[in-house]
């Protein structure tokens, strides 16, 4: 029972430290935001797509093959970090001599210095204590945790001091060196470590990781490759817009849909063998999924100006059109992830694997063919290519997994919500101009989705009888609204 309670304990504190990291982190853009340009982020975010290719190409899953390892000893934590030192040192120096070529590529000098800058952080980072894996094989994740958060908090404030004080793209940079550094240091208090070159059992781990360098390739190629072709193809004021406005627009995926999705992730896959009632909670999932994506991705378009104003402020406006654009994705991982987790719960993981290379080939390869010519077409482009391949994986995989009748009651069980969509989208009331930005927002905010619900809850009134989905998004309302006020009634 204690192993138990260690694997939930560490559960909920990594899942903590992500939500608490990424919450830093988008306050700490928002600042940002307004006291740099866009073409400041521009230049970081290529600094880093080629410190993660670079990253990449040094992987070897050292810590992996510790964690994996029955027993370990201080001479296999040593040779590990021994190997990743080496390929670190190896990989800054190529760094330094590509740098020149780099900037030469791009055509701006000043990433000579940020590169050459990174590269030192790099090996500041290479020096951490490869000793914290015993913490993690313990499942003590506590220390871990609030050193990382700490770094975090502190890595924030210098970084907003320095924008206030330089307002230069050099305040993400000192950010970068604040993080590593105190991680660095930090790491040796947590666990008592003397650092050795070692090479015992070279061999063995070298062995291990054979494949761990392609992964990772394959695995930064998948994620990076488009910031790739937008640096090489456009200026770096729309790199920094396509960077942080995509990042933006994946906020309503990180902290509503991600969160709603699992427990109905987990629920499917306990009844995977009850063919009828998996039919039903098939079309549940992706109903309930829906009803939270559809409002929010529908007024985040209508509204991108007003959104991308609030947030990011008056130098970014010019490019709120990218916002729109990019919260269609809201859609596309509705799609793909109820398509996704219902392959992985019926054990289809090569049809999975074969997905996402043929995803990536398509998406990359017409991009390529298209070579569009504004940051718009290019992501209008990318952005329907990925909720088209989505639709048709989703179509897929429920003509595949479910059967006729159930696919019927789901595209009825749907229309409410599109219905109850289209009536927000044809009353959306235009603001008076002359309140701030942030009023408009807020009141667009209160009669889209008090007019959602409301047409919602009515459909959901007359169909809870007869649809056999809505009866049971019904129920479950009634159960969260009991819940609420029972815990309301304790509070008072």
């Amino acid at each position: 029972m204690s192993s138990l309670n260690k694997i939930f304990t560490s559960s909920f504190l990594l899942s903590f430290e992500a939500v608490l990291r990424k919450l830093v982190g988008l306050v700490s853009t928002l600042v940002l935001a307004r006291l740099l340009v866009p073409e400041d982020f521009g230049l970081i975010a290529i600094a880093l797509m080629v410190m993660g290719l670079i990253d990449a190409m040094k992987q070897f899953g050292g810590g992996t093959y510790l964690l994996k390892s029955e027993r370990i000893d201080t001479d296999m934590i040593n040779t590990s970090w021994t190997i990743s030192f080496l390929a670190n040192l190896l990989m800054a120096l190529v760094l330094i001599l590509a740098t020149p070529y780099i900037a030469e590529y791009y055509t701006d000098d000043r990433l000579k210095g940020v590169l050459w800058a990174f590269s030192g952080i790099w090996l500041v980072r290479s020096l951490g204590n490869p000793a914290l894996v015993m913490l993690r094989r313990e499942q003590n994740y506590l220390p871990i945790v609030k050193l990382s958060i700490f770094t975090k908090v502190i890595a924030v404030i210098v970084v907003i001091i320095s924008a206030i004080i330089f307002e230069s793209y050099w305040a993400l940079v000192l950010g970068q060196l604040t993080t590593y550094t105190l991680m660095t240091i930090g790491s040796y208090f947590l666990y008592h470590h003397k650092l050795k070159f070692c090479l015992n059992n070279f061999k063995e781990q070298w062995q291990f990781s054979s494949w761990w360098t392609l992964q990772s390739l394959v695995g930064f190629f998948q994620t990076q490759l488009d910031t790739f072709l937008v640096s090489s193809m456009y200026d770096k004021s729309a790199l920094g817009s396509y960077h942080t406005i995509k990042y933006f627009a994946s906020m309503p995926i990180t902290f509503f849909l991600q969160p709603a999705s699992e427990p109905l992730f987990v629920e499917l896959r306990k009844i995977k063998d009850n063919k009828e009632y998996f039919n039903q909670q098939f079309n549940v999932s992706f109903l309930v999924t829906l009803l939270v994506a559809a409002p929010l991705a529908l007024f985040l378009m209508q509204e991108h100006y007003l959104v991308t104003a609030t947030l990011l402020g008056d130098n970014w406006t010019e490019y709120s059109g990218l916002f729109a654009i990019f919260c269609i994705s809201i859609i596309t991982y509705t799609l793909q992830r109820q398509a996704l987790d219902t392959m992985v719960i019926l054990g289809s993981t090569k049809g999975l694997f074969y997905f996402q290379i043929l995803s990536f080939v398509t998406v990359y390869g017409i991009l390529l063919y298209r070579n569009a010519t504004t940051i718009m077409e290019f992501s209008t482009i990318k952005v329907g290519l990925e909720i088209s391949i989505a639709a048709l994986l989703f179509i897929y995989i429920t003509l595949k997994y479910t059967s006729l009748r159930s696919i019927i009651h789901l595209v009825i069980a749907s229309t409410p919500i599109i219905i109850s969509l289209l009536i927000c989208h044809y009353l959306n009331l235009k603001i008076d101009t002359e309140y701030p930005v942030f009023i408009q927002l807020v009141i667009a905010g209160l009669l889209f989705f008090t007019t959602y619900l409301v047409s919602l809850l009515f459909f959901c009134f007359l169909l809870r009888k007869s649809s056999p989905e809505w009866r049971y998004i019904w129920n479950l309302a009634e159960r969260v609204v009991l819940n609420l006020t029972t815990k309301i009634r304790k509070t008072a």
